[in-house]
């Protein structure tokens, strides 16, 4: 995942970089944490 790290220094708003964290978020929370039901932390 460090590539895309790499590349997403490139040309990327907040928004582009808030998209692809949301998209790593579901492969990762497998684990049942209580916190989905809140809203995720403010990123803006």
């Amino acid at each position: 995942m460090t590539h895309i790290g790499r590349w997403n220094l490139v040309e990327r708003t907040p928004a582009d970089i808030e998209a692809d964290v949301r998209a790593a978020a579901p492969p990762r929370r497998r684990e049942p944490s209580p916190d989905w039901t809140s809203p995720p932390m403010p990123l803006a």
